[in-house]
């Protein structure tokens, strides 16, 4: 009779002792899927972080090249004006001095102001 209740024993002790085991396996595999899961969620991460790094680098370069850029077109719009100047101020210089020696040699008179009080260059400005 004893042999029979330690066999009783033995079995309720190992149905009791599979299901834990059983137990324990499921949370082994659900610990072991979510460690793998966890860390390609972070390899994910990683890389997200790796290219918002190249992307704010690459602003950053493209706004350093934007700023490089607008000195330069400072500098060649002050060397075209520059050279702009060069070009006209003599011409204008010309111009201005033909325009006095032509005012000297035919200066007409100037006409008295009218009685209305407006010049006689009047009917050249529309008045």
């Amino acid at each position: 009779d004893i042999e029979t209740i330690n066999d009783i024993a033995e079995q309720i002790v190992e149905e009791k002792t599979a299901k834990l085991k059983k137990e324990i396996n499921e949370i082994t595999k659900f610990k072991d899927e979510t460690a793998l899961e966890i860390k390609n969620i972070l390899m994910k991460v990683e890389k997200l972080e790796n290219n918002f790094h190249q992307l704010q680098t690459a602003i950053l370069g493209k706004i350093g090249d934007y700023g490089k850029d607008i000195n330069k077109i400072a500098k060649e719009m002050t060397a075209t004006q520059e050279t702009f100047s060069k070009m006209v101020n003599p011409v204008l210089d010309s111009q201005r001095e033909k325009s006095k020696k032509e005012s000297g040699e035919t200066s007409p008179k100037r006409k008295k102001i009218r009685s209305s009080g407006v010049p006689a260059l009047a009917p050249y400005l529309g008045f």
